[in-house]
């Protein structure tokens, strides 16, 4: 009696383990090579503090380099994910030093100084209806509205 008890709580921890990992990236696609992207869109970062364009569309399991020219006259981010990553992301800026708030790079976002182009290519959920962001974090922005939306539809 006392083993199957121990059972159903090792069945239990495994099946809040496996829950505890939904919801990450996955929803939101996935980094890609740029060899595999079939088609660029061009993403301006405004003065303003606002992306053009604020809303795109791509086709499911579609990849996409997004070219990012920062038209600012201030640093700012491009990051690609799911709400989960965005918040992630706002709380660990918010958390550093005004002095240090330049990251490297990673698969799912670029830090660009003003005038700074960079490219970052995803590939996108194979199931149409899903909703991926993009958006900077830099203490200020994406609560002041420096984010969009890419809907996956087709």
């Amino acid at each position: 009696m006392r083993q199957r008890g121990v059972r159903f709580a090792l069945v239990g921890m495994a099946v809040v383990a496996l829950a505890a990992c939904g919801g990450d990236s996955s929803d939101a696609g996935e980094p890609a090579a740029a060899t595999e992207a079939t088609r660029t869109i061009d993403v301006t970062i405004t003065q303003a503090k606002r992306y053009e364009p604020a809303e795109m569309t791509v086709a499911p399991g579609e990849t996409v380099t997004f070219r990012v020219r920062n038209a600012a006259a201030e640093l700012h981010e491009f990051m690609v994910g799911d709400s989960k990553a965005h918040d992630d992301h706002e709380k660990e800026m918010a958390a550093m030093s005004m002095g240090s708030m330049k990251m490297a790079d990673k698969p799912n976002y670029v830090d660009l100084d003003p005038g700074q182009t960079k490219e970052l290519t995803w590939r996108f959920p194979d199931k149409a209806g899903a909703t991926v962001i993009y958006g900077s974090h830099i203490p200020g922005d994406y609560t002041g509205g420096l984010k969009g939306t890419i809907t996956v539809s087709g």
